[in-house]
């Protein structure tokens, strides 16, 4: 029986590294296309991107294991089923759940692995990834923009260029949209225009050439105004990238471990705690007050309780309402510090899934080539992915609860796993594949090949 686990983990491992090696690249190869982008159209110095894309390797290290292990685990059974090895296993007497527990022990290890990987590593390097970029932007604030489109990045600004050099930050043919603090926005174009980001004010100057001002007037809207000028200097301050930049202590949620993820949650608990008992207060006092017959000199009070009610404590529901806001925030935040706790259990828990699931599919697939494990690999990921992102959503809203909302997928999957484990004992076909029409050429093309 040794002899048998000892082969299943020797040709799991070869699979699994080439499956690792293939999705890692397909990751990859879309993210080079941005960086080639950064260094060719916007000038961002090759070292830098290099740095970032070597960041970048973390999150894509999280999604390629779990996508392996299912790739590896259908290419594994797939062999195994289709040179026969099953059912001279069976035929011996050994049963199928005996050939997953080997792997259950190597996706153990893989699943633990992930869980100190995302709590460790991962956190730190998305921190560091977004500390420069911030840099990045600090420094040439043009990177970020396109040209042809709407930008609206920043605060009570919309801005749309024509054409944008990434290196000289000039700009031609340039429209800006003040909105802030306007019922009619004042809308400004210029022939041509150059962005500088100032750090000492962390502030953008736009100096903008050979324009118009079109202003509507606030107070009356049928006078409208139009100035011409040769040259307007625009500033947008407090952008936030100082403080980014020099703060560099400051997190996001997915820049925090598990513990700083659950001290967060305990301070919104412990606010929320704080901002009930206040609430409590409030009532007590507006009950007092209400229902006391006396004033505060000792002078009994004809009113009605109702109408002192209405009268003197019409603040009440207006503070009140804001505590409540208090409370749904800190609520909200809650959520989705949760839901980024739990991705981080959830995803790595997909290897043992994805184990499950790809054991029972690839013996009835009974098709061990790479094109057949990525084919049905991609599409059982999709379902989990659709899952994962759909439940992330709904859990952030408040609509499930964030343990459901990031582990309905590995549940669902499982039980469907269990399932398919149940229809194999019994020999049952997932795929027939000679029942499809594409194959039956193929086969006929094959069989002709030779004696052409």
């Amino acid at each position: 029986m040794k002899i048998i686990s000892r082969y299943i983990i020797k040709e799991y491992i070869s699979p699994f590294l080439g499956a690792l090696s293939v999705v890692m690249f397909v990751l990859v190869l879309d993210y080079i296309l941005k960086m080639l982008r950064l260094i060719i159209q916007k000038g961002v110095p090759v070292g830098v991107v290099l740095q970032l894309f070597g960041f970048s390797l973390a999150w894509m290290m999280t999604l390629a294991v779990p996508m392996a292990v299912l790739v590896a685990t259908l290419m594994v059974f797939g062999k195994m089923s289709e040179d026969r090895e099953i059912i001279a296993l069976k035929a011996l007497g050994y049963p199928f759940y005996k050939l997953i527990l080997p792997l259950i022990l190597i996706c153990s290890l893989l699943t633990a692995g992930l869980i100190l990987f995302n709590d460790k590593i991962l956190p730190e390097t998305n921190h560091k990834a977004r500390l420069l970029l911030t840099d990045i932007k600090r420094k040439k604030p043009s990177v970020f923009l396109q040209d042809g489109i709407v930008i609206e990045d920043f605060p009570g600004i919309k801005l749309m260029i024509n054409q944008l050099d990434y290196n000289t930050s000039a700009m031609k043919g340039v429209t800006l949209f003040e909105e802030e603090g306007r019922n009619y926005p004042r809308i400004i174009t210029a022939d041509s225009g150059r962005m500088e980001y100032v750090e000492d004010k962390d502030a953008v100057t736009f100096t903008l050439y050979d324009g118009e001002v079109h202003e509507v007037d606030e107070e009356d809207p049928a006078l409208y105004t139009r100035t011409q000028f040769t040259q307007q200097l625009i500033r947008i301050k407090d952008l936030g990238m100082k403080l980014e930049h020099k703060d560099s202590d400051r997190r996001g949620d997915r820049e925090l471990n598990v513990q700083g993820i659950m001290e967060m949650v305990n301070e919104r608990r412990d606010k929320i705690e704080v901002t009930r008992q206040k609430m409590n207060v409030l009532v007590d006092k507006a009950l007092e007050f209400t229902l006391d017959p006396y004033d505060e000199t000792g002078t009994r009070i004809v009113q009605r309780p109702a109408e002192r009610a209405y009268s003197r404590n019409r603040s009440l529901y207006l503070q009140l309402k804001s505590r409540h806001n208090i409370i749904n925030g800190a609520r909200t935040r809650i959520n989705k510090l949760m839901v980024e706790a739990h991705k981080k259990f959830s995803v790595p828990f997909a290897c043992l899934v994805f184990l499950l699931l790809g054991a029972p599919v690839g013996v009835m697939g009974r098709k061990g080539g790479l094109a057949t494990a990525i084919g049905l690999a991609m599409g059982f990921f999709l379902i989990y992915w659709a899952f994962l992102i759909g439940g992330e959503e709904l859990a952030d809203r408040g609509i499930i609860p964030p343990f459901f909302g990031m582990w309905n997928g590995n549940i669902l999957l499982t039980l469907l796993g269990i399932y398919l484990i149940y229809w194999t004992t019994k020999e049952a076909h997932f795929i027939n594949w000679n029942k499809l029409r594409f194959w039956k050429i193929f086969k006929k093309s094959q069989q002709a090949s030779p004696s052409s």
